[in-house]
């Protein structure tokens, strides 16, 4: 795991693996996605920032429920963007349309530092989640038209049995695999108890028969 294809070209095609090692081993990423997991229980105003070329964190100008805006310059390129979100159990998605859309005009208009390290992290009392572009093709094509009444359209014709957050993520997952996306989402599983909680770190799939399982990453 961990090979990428596509040599120079720009069109690659990367397993996912790599980025959770890079994850677990980024202690000081991990010490932030801790605190914004205390944020995400406790505070109803949506937080985040967006990490630059240079290492140093953009915060946001403005914060509010379900929203979160930044001001930044043209020439400005980032590695992650993190956001919270309040709990989805009142029926709301993991990543929104609104939120796949925003990761595709990053890509789009050249605001990632290496388009294949990015990555989008939403960070939520249930756990956390992580976008990664692994199909630079797929996702272009993907992103072609209307993004964000293409998602929610996908969305509303995507049964979800239940409001657990099992039902949720495979809504998700079969959501991306629908629309041929080009992404891939890891989760980080947690004790929501605890006031430093160990998190598990998955990149989740869809079996055959419809059934999440973590990805293969040995």
């Amino acid at each position: 795991c961990g090979e990428c294809v596509g040599g120079n070209t720009g069109k690659v095609a990367c397993k996912p693996c790599p980025e959770i090692e890079k994850i677990k081993n980024d202690a000081a990423l991990i010490k932030r996605i801790k605190a914004y997991i205390i944020k995400a229980i406790n505070d109803q105003l949506e937080d985040g920032y967006m990490k630059k070329s240079d290492g140093s964190l953009l915060e946001p100008t403005i914060r509010e429920v379900g929203k979160v805006n930044y001001s930044y310059n043209s020439t400005d390129k980032f590695s992650e963007r993190i956001h919270t979100h309040t709990d989805i159990s009142g029926g709301t998605y993991i990543f929104s349309a609104k939120d796949i859309s925003t990761l595709f005009s990053m890509f789009i208009n050249n605001r990632m530092v290496n388009v294949n390290e990015f990555k989008y992290i939403v960070v939520s009392s249930f756990g956390i989640g992580v976008l990664n572009i692994t199909d630079t093709d797929a996702f272009q094509k993907f992103g072609e038209g209307n993004i964000i009444d293409k998602i929610n359209k996908q969305y509303q014709i995507t049964e979800r049995v239940g409001n657990d957050i099992p039902d949720h993520l495979k809504q998700l997952l079969e959501v991306l695999n629908n629309l041929n996306s080009g992404l891939t989402f890891t989760v980080g599983e947690f004790d929501s108890e605890s006031s430093n909680p160990n998190i598990e770190w998955n990149t989740k799939q869809l079996d055959f028969t419809g059934s999440v399982n973590n990805k293969d990453c040995n």
